[in-house]
């Protein structure tokens, strides 16, 4: 088990990584819902290479009319099928 062992094994992971978790000084996960008007990802669509992200705050209470707006704005018909 040494540097080219490219298994998912815990102990071959971490070696592979060790010089690397000296160096991490933070780390964060977060998870993100995606809203009911949005597209479901997966299936047999293709997808792209090149991905944006956007993050935007809001008023305590205001998510429903968020919400609201973007179920409206789907009634526009999306550029790729």
């Amino acid at each position: 088990m040494g540097l080219s062992c490219r298994c998912t094994h815990p102990a071959c992971v971490a070696n592979r990584y060790s010089s690397l978790l000296t160096s991490v000084v933070s780390q964060a996960s977060e998870m993100f819902i995606p809203a009911p008007f949005m597209r479901p990802l997966g299936g047999d669509q293709v997808l792209g290479a090149l991905y944006e992200m956007r993050m935007y705050t809001y008023q305590p209470g205001a998510l429903a009319e968020v919400i609201k707006s973007g179920t409206d704005a789907t009634d526009i018909p999306h550029p790729c099928p």
